[in-house]
């Protein structure tokens, strides 16, 4: 597929900036345009200078389910690379920096492209259309695509898996009940247990650890079907 595009496209409505120097542009699309306008350099390209992994098909459906959940499933902008290959047109010489983005070549996505397959099975399956946010820098030799790409991957580490079933405890009830059995003064783990996932020596059992302690309790038992407060 490559950078090819069969026609010009224009974006509206579009804010110019710098980033530590680097002109960048920040403004959306269409999920149609966003699917087409973007490819991605896979790590074992010819050229050497690839750098992305294959799509995770499960990571891509669990994102359009998300979006199935309506108006509250927000998401954050996707990343590309134009590689001086989108023009930048300011709509007056009173705003110079607010114009439209004329991409004459697809960008390089840099972050997102899991975010990109989930809305394109969401809105196939569904047959609409949603707005897609994006942050695009004019131009990343390829050097410096890779270098942040592994910056955003090792660097910028995820909140973890116990905060995140703590940030879920009202919506999931097993993610409630692990929470619970560190947080409850009556509970054996009272004290004992770490909500965010680092562990010190007082507190050595995450609440990952205890989310899995609950699942395999409960699994294939009469437990399943008990609400969370008669736990």
């Amino acid at each position: 597929m490559g950078d090819y595009l069969p026609s010009n496209i224009v974006i509206e409505n579009v804010i110019q900036f710098k980033m530590r120097g680097r002109v960048a542009y920040q403004g959306f699309v269409s999920s149609q345009i966003a699917i087409n306008f973007s490819y991605s350099k896979p790590y074992n390209h010819p050229s050497g200078k690839g750098y992305q992994r294959p799509i995770n098909k499960i990571r891509s459906k669990d994102f359009a389910n998300y979006l199935s959940q309506g108006e509250d499933s927000l998401y954050t902008p996707i990343l590309l690379n134009a590689a001086g290959n989108w023009e930048f047109q300011a709509y007056s010489k009173e705003r110079p920096l607010f114009g439209r983005l004329v991409s004459k070549k697809k960008a390089s996505l840099m972050d997102g492209q899991h975010r990109l397959a989930g809305i394109e099975e969401y809105v196939k399956k569904t047959d609409t259309t949603l707005n897609v946010p994006f942050l695009a820098f004019h131009y990343l030799d390829e050097d410096e695509e890779i270098k942040l790409f592994d910056v955003i991957n090792t660097k910028a580490k995820g909140i973890g898996t116990s905060l995140s079933r703590y940030l879920n405890r009202n919506n999931d009830d097993l993610s409630w009940v692990a929470t619970n059995l560190i947080l409850r003064p009556e509970s054996p783990f009272y004290n004992k247990g770490t909500l965010i996932g680092k562990r010190t020596k007082e507190k050595h059992i995450t609440l990952q650890n205890l989310y899995n302690i609950v699942s395999l309790l409960i699994k294939k038992s009469d437990l399943e079907d008990l609400s969370r407060e008669k736990y």
